[in-house]
């Protein structure tokens, strides 16, 4: 990538980081995504405590059929565990392979913390990546620690590749991974799958593979 496309790219805007064109697609399947997270052990580090919300309207609809998420929100928010949550220890890593689109780095960890929601106006991802995974499919990793990351504009990625640690940067009030997935620009619940609103139970075109499906227990 020429270094003036470089800038163009990193030029973000709002909470959704803006874009650039000439992606590649890889040499997955829609439904092979992963954990986006490595542990520090062979145990566990986190939980979802958030599902995106499949309800077009009010209220909360969770791909269970269940109401844990928050009205209008399609993040999937991993919460790390008490015993890592604060050690800086916890990375986050690709879902998949693609190419690296645009991403924000530089802020404080704990702006909301100290600010509340007007001092991450705009920036409520913090610290993110966003990543192009072909077939119009996307993801937005959120709320790393600041200066964390190890990726740059135009980087091609393989699936587990370590994007940077666990923070608490943006609309974030401890440490936790925010993952919003997108489908030809709309955003989507990787649990049901493209095109899936308002219909809950449903995870025929879900975009996790084999190994997560298993962790995430459905």
């Amino acid at each position: 990538m020429k270094p003036s496309l470089i800038i163009v790219c990193t030029i973000v805007a709002a909470a959704v980081l803006a874009g650039c064109q000439g992606v590649k697609p890889y040499a997955g399947t829609p439904s092979s995504f992963d954990i986006p997270l490595l542990c520090p052990s062979e145990e566990d580090c986190w939980t979802v405590h958030h599902y995106p919300d499949l309800d077009p309207g009010p209220g909360v609809l969770d791909f269970k059929c269940g109401t844990k998420g928050t009205d209008g929100d399609s993040e999937v928010k991993f919460r790390i565990a008490r015993k890592f949550r604060y050690k800086s220890v916890v990375q986050a890593v690709s879902p998949a392979a693609g190419k690296v689109m645009r991403m924000r780095n530089g802020m404080e960890d704990d702006l909301y913390a100290n600010g509340g929601l007007g001092a991450v106006k705009g920036k409520e991802c913090g610290n993110g990546i966003r990543i192009s995974h072909g077939g119009g499919l996307e993801s937005q990793i959120c709320h790393l620690q600041n200066d964390s990351m190890t990726l740059h504009p135009g980087d091609l990625v393989e699936a587990g590749q370590i994007i940077g640690l666990v923070g608490q940067s943006g609309f974030a009030s401890e440490p936790y991974l925010g993952v919003v997935f997108y489908h030809h620009g709309e955003k989507i619940d990787p649990f049901a799958g493209p095109g899936i609103t308002n219909t809950c139970g449903d995870t025929n075109a879900t975009l996790w593979g084999p190994r997560a499906r298993a962790k995430l227990a459905f």
